[in-house]
């Protein structure tokens, strides 16, 4: 099987064109991986492998080992995921299962050649990309593991049907916060964009304490 390899780099529009042409998320995107580039995450790639109308693209963010404390003196990388769900992607027709062994040992033999010792992905749980691992050599399945559930709403229902929806608990919450004079707006102007930073960051900061806490014997 003849399969040809093109690397993307987050300014490369190829990265949007190749997209473009399957279904995706915002985590695939360039613009997503070039924040992460921009906050120290790593070196943004798409990397493409391709055989006649099919197409494996997968992206990430490749970085140094060297990073992890005792191993600055390391030479080899790692392909990292972005924060949220990422994963491969197939271009073109359902593919066959010798496409996506085929493409798996091409992608392997690239990332071994960049100096690449280790791949983390997280899989798009609606867009159910790990089903894509099976058609993989064993060696690359056993690393998949299911580690929690996630929640996702469809944004097309009406508020009232949306809302039957939430659980028991969700629903209390919101109806409380509501008594309490609680209301919502749009801020297409970004106007309040430093006092929503501050809650974010108030918010994450008291969850890592709980979770820090509950850690202590």
């Amino acid at each position: 099987m003849s399969l040809v390899i093109e690397v993307c780099r987050s300014d490369d529009p190829h990265w949007d064109e190749w997209l473009d042409r399957t279904e995706d998320d915002i985590y695939h995107r360039p613009g997503y991986h070039r924040f992460h580039e921009l906050t120290g995450g790593g070196s943004a790639r798409l990397v493409v492998i391709q055989h006649g109308r099919h197409a494996l693209v997968w992206p990430y963010l490749e970085r140094p080992v060297s990073q992890v404390p005792e191993l600055d003196d390391v030479s080899a990388r790692d392909a990292d995921s972005v924060y949220g769900y990422s994963g491969p992607l197939v271009v073109g027709t359902r593919p066959t299962e010798a496409f996506l062994s085929g493409a798996w040992r091409a992608l392997e033999a690239h990332w071994r050649d960049q100096g690449i010792v280790s791949v983390f992905t997280r899989f798009h749980p609606i867009l159910g990309n790990a089903t894509l691992a099976r058609g993989f050599p064993d060696a690359a399945t056993k690393g998949v593991q299911r580690l929690g559930e996630t929640v996702s709403i469809d944004l097309h229902l009406p508020d009232e049907e949306a809302f039957r929806g939430y659980g028991r608990d969700l629903r209390r919450g919101i109806a409380a916060a509501s008594r309490a004079g609680l209301t919502t707006r749009l801020d297409p102007e970004w106007h309040e964009l430093e006092a929503f930073t501050a809650l974010y960051q108030a918010t994450m900061l008291a969850e890592s304490c709980r979770s820090a806490l509950l850690l202590l014997p």
